[in-house]
């Protein structure tokens, strides 16, 4: 009996962290209720959490239902943070990364151009922006992408290895 009790309190956990997320995005029994305004920032590690929970607690354990609202929540917390400032990178990347986990690739496509456009020098961007592009099978775009990063980097390790992922892509071609 305490084996089943132990088993059956193990998603505890995580249901009481999808709970608590829903409370506080509701505002309910919180100050948002007082019509105080929270930053840009605020939102866009609340939607850290969530994604964070869903990504490395829920579905490492299988718990893909639990880890989808968990994702649902963090792009809710994401779009509220751009709502507060459009130009706010960060949150626009963590939006595509949601995007980008939840198989939405033109979503994170979409997203990642935004980054982009707003900090052009930033090759991480570029590399994930690229990863969409294949999974949509749209090579050219992700070649372009690549070779932009390429481009703005003076490490030869990192153009090595972007000529290596470019290669791989004319390789699937």
């Amino acid at each position: 009996m305490v084996n089943n009790m132990s088993l059956k309190y193990t998603k505890l956990p995580s249901m009481i962290f999808i709970i608590l997320v829903f409370f506080i995005a509701s505002g309910i029994g919180t100050a948002a209720s007082k019509d105080i305004q929270y930053s840009e920032t605020y939102y866009n590690e609340l939607g850290l959490s969530a994604f964070n929970k869903g990504f490395y607690d829920l579905l490492p354990r299988g718990e893909k239902g639990a880890a989808d609202l968990c994702f649902e929540q963090a792009v809710t917390f994401f779009e509220k943070a751009i709502e507060i400032d459009g130009d706010f990178t960060e949150a626009h990347r963590n939006l595509a990364r949601v995007y980008f986990i939840r198989k939405e690739y033109t979503l994170a496509v979409e997203e990642y151009k935004k980054v982009i456009a707003l900090d052009p020098g930033d090759p991480d961007a570029r590399l994930a922006i690229a990863s969409a592009y294949v999974k949509l099978g749209m090579n050219d775009e992700a070649i372009e992408q690549l070779t932009a990063a390429k481009n703005q980097s003076d490490d030869p390790a990192v153009i090595e290895k972007l000529d290596r992922l470019i290669e791989g892509i004319h390789d699937t071609n």
